[in-house]
Parts: structure tokens; C-alpha cells; sequence
């Protein structure tokens, strides 16, 4: 099983991009990651997408949004990446291409290479790892947001953000 599970929020058209995500995530032995485009339940939940993807989410410890410009007409990435600031995940950005991100995506780190993605998993496993292993999803409410803000931190503090 996997320290970390992120939930790779993307817009149909970016699903290229979003498997290369996915497949750099999952990489690393102690990561793997939900791409709702290699779900087959999916089209399944159409009548309760909105109930389904906060289910899978809730499978999930980190969020990563995988945006470009088309991202703007997304309804669906938006939800996800607020579901996930409900469940006071840690959130980062792909920034593919380099699109401009919208103010409010600033707020959280910003990946904009590969090789971010392998410094946003080795901040991952280093804040916190013993809480990790416990289990996000069972932490208390507090905890999660202690661990995303620290976590959010000192991804920015890497990055140079």
C-alpha cells in the first residue's frame, strides 16, 4: 500500500498531460495516484459524479490540480480542488505549458517541470511521514490541517516560491 495517494484533478483535455502526472507520481514506490480517466466506474456515476469524486477523494491523502488554459472552462476542477479544501487536503498545481494561473491557485505550491513533481514527493514523505502512516484519512480535523499547511510550507520553500 501507498504512504501517498494524490488525486490528479484535470481537465478531459489535459489527460495527456495528466497521465505523464500520474506516471511521474507513481514512480516512486511509496506514491501512487487516482486519474479519474483510468476509472471505468466513472461513466457509471454520471447521475452522482459530484458524490463519487468526493468518495475517491476521500481514497486520496494529496490533490493535484493539472492545468492549462482550457482548465478555465472546467467545472469539474474547480469541485475537486474545492472538495479537497473542505477536507483540508494538502493542494498543489500543474501548471502545463506554462499557463498563467489564476489568483486563487497562487495561494497553494505550483509545479511547473517533472522534476517538481519529484521534489513535491520528497517534501510529501518528509513532513510528517509518521502521521502519514497513520492514515489521513482517519486524522483528526486538525491534523490534516497542520500537516497540509507544513506541507504546503516547505513544498513553497523548495520550489523558491
Amino acid at each position: 500500500m501507498s504512504l501517498i495517494t494524490v488525486f490528479v484533478s484535470h481537465k478531459r483535455e489535459d489527460t495527456p498531460a495528466a497521465r505523464l502526472v500520474a506516471g511521474r507520481l507513481e514512480s516512486h514506490p511509496q506514491v501512487s495516484a487516482y486519474l479519474d480517466v483510468l476509472d471505468p466506474h466513472l461513466e457509471e456515476a454520471a447521475d452522482d459524479l459530484g458524490e463519487y469524486l468526493s468518495s475517491d477523494l476521500g481514497k486520496c491523502t494529496h490533490l493535484m490540480a493539472t492545468v492549462s488554459e482550457q482548465t478555465r472552462a472546467s467545472w469539474w476542477v474547480p469541485f475537486e480542488i474545492g472538495l479537497a479544501t473542505e477536507k483540508r487536503y494538502p493542494i498543489c498545481t500543474f501548471a502545463i505549458e506554462d499557463c498563467r494561473l489564476p489568483e486563487y491557485l497562487r495561494k497553494w505550491p505550483y509545479l511547473r517541470s517533472l522534476r517538481d513533481i519529484d521534489t513535491y514527493v520528497e517534501v510529501a514523505l518528509r513532513t510528517e511521514p509518521v502521521w502519514l502512516r497513520e492514515g489521513l484519512q482517519k486524522a483528526a480535523a486538525d491534523r490534516v490541517t497542520a500537516y497540509s499547511r507544513s506541507f504546503h510550507l516547505n513544498l513553497k520553500r523548495a520550489l523558491g516560491q
